[in-house]
């Protein structure tokens, strides 16, 4: 018998794989899949509906398998793709980023129209984005406001090369820059705008969380200290040394962080003027000026 499953059509391949992802009790079983194949050989949803005999090569049959076996371990879907959608962009990822998740895009959707604002006063808005990741957050601001510059920090210099990588893959690399950087270390520039997804996951719970993100998230981006804050205390008691006049900070938030996040700040003389909720109706993004 053929050790691997040459000429499997591409149902066949897309069934196999979802009937071993509901018995290892995985919680999406049918989207990993089908993203999962789509992925290896572009055969779509509406490809297996109208052509579901189609053939994948022995190559392709071989690349599926070895994914197949690596979500059952638990690796998340996008880091094993490698790539992962954010508000319009697709995103390179790497072992130093998280993955983007779309409940940060509440944080762009929170900051448009300030960029926008500025944009219309000074002809320009310059941004600072602080543990910048895969560069979401700034290359999607980026994107929707074509006069709009970034500058980029990670303290991992893996994540910024991935971030440079993403900027140039969507031609925003004349507006957007990188500096290594712990929080505002090497920053010496003021901005009109500081935006940040920062860790704000409490030190002792992490052993808790899902194996997807406990075991393959970068602990750099997750853990936030034995509260969740201390990267919101940096931020917060540094950040008006950065801006420019009429500056705004926007942040993302733990669920339950609301209220003492917005209290580190408003003892730092910022002004609460907006708080977002995320698609599950929970506290998502907080912005200050």
């Amino acid at each position: 018998m053929a050790t691997r499953n040459e000429g499997l059509s591409i149902e066949q391949a897309y069934c196999d794989a979802r009937k071993k992802f509901r018995e290892a009790g995985l919680e999406t079983p049918d989207m990993d899949a089908a993203l999962l194949l789509e992925h290896v050989c572009g055969a779509t949803t509406i490809d297996r509906m109208t052509a579901p005999e189609k053939r994948i090569t022995p190559s392709q049959s071989d690349t599926f398998a070895a994914f197949v076996e690596r979500r059952l371990l638990r690796e998340p879907v996008h880091r094993i793709m490698g790539e992962r959608e954010f508000y319009g962009l697709t995103l390179g990822l790497n072992e130093a980023t998280l993955i983007p998740r779309p409940d940060t895009e509440i944080l762009v959707e929170m900051a448009l129209p300030f960029v926008h604002e500025r944009i219309a006063l000074n002809g320009t808005c310059s941004i600072l984005d602080l543990g910048t990741g895969t560069g979401a957050v700034a290359l999607a601001i980026l994107n929707q406001a074509p006069l709009a510059t970034a500058t980029a920090t990670d303290l991992e210099p893996r994540a910024l090369e991935m971030a440079a990588q993403n900027a140039e893959r969507y031609q925003l690399q004349n507006r957007f820059s990188t500096i290594q950087s712990n929080w505002f270390e090497n920053v010496s520039e003021r901005y009109d705008l500081i935006i940040s997804n920062p860790p704000y996951i409490v030190s002792k719970v992490i052993n808790d969380l899902d194996v997807d993100v406990r075991d393959y998230d970068p602990m750099l981006a997750l853990d936030g200290g034995d509260d969740g804050l201390n990267a919101y205390r940096i931020i917060a008691s540094q950040a008006a040394a950065y801006l420019k006049s009429g500056g705004r900070i926007a942040v993302e938030i733990g669920f339950d962080q609301k209220t003492s996040i917005s209290a580190l700040f408003n003892q730092a003389d910022f002004t609460t003027l907006e708080a977002k909720n995320d698609l599950s109706g929970n506290n998502r993004a907080l912005f200050f000026t």
